[in-house]
């Protein structure tokens, strides 16, 4: 979160940074702080000031974000399950078609 209104150009480069950070499993706090010392690092002088960096915290959990490659493992698994699920019945249903044409 921001704690006051960001200007637009430092808000963008530290947020590309940040979630690029996330992205590669950082936790919130140090994927932050490596934003914004990146930032530090490649910014004008002129626009080193506080003001354009010290605004943004991290608030709440700061563990890394990884719900979303868990969401998608458990999608696969489910899909599997499911297609698992799907032969399984095909399979006893044919064999329980060929035991009636059997006993007939």
């Amino acid at each position: 979160m921001s704690l006051w209104r960001a200007t637009d150009q430092p808000t963008a480069e530290i947020m590309a940074t940040f979630f690029k950070s996330l992205k590669d499993g950082q936790a919130k706090h140090q994927a932050l702080r490596n934003a914004k010392l990146s930032y530090l690092q490649n910014a004008d002088p002129l626009q080193r000031h506080p003001a354009n960096w010290a605004t943004f915290v991290v608030l709440g959990n700061t563990n890394p974000i990884s719900d979303s490659v868990n969401l998608a493992n458990q999608f696969t698994l489910i899909f599997l399950g499911l297609l698992i699920g799907v032969i399984i019945f095909v399979a006893l249903r044919r064999k329980k078609k060929n035991s009636i044409y059997k006993e007939a």
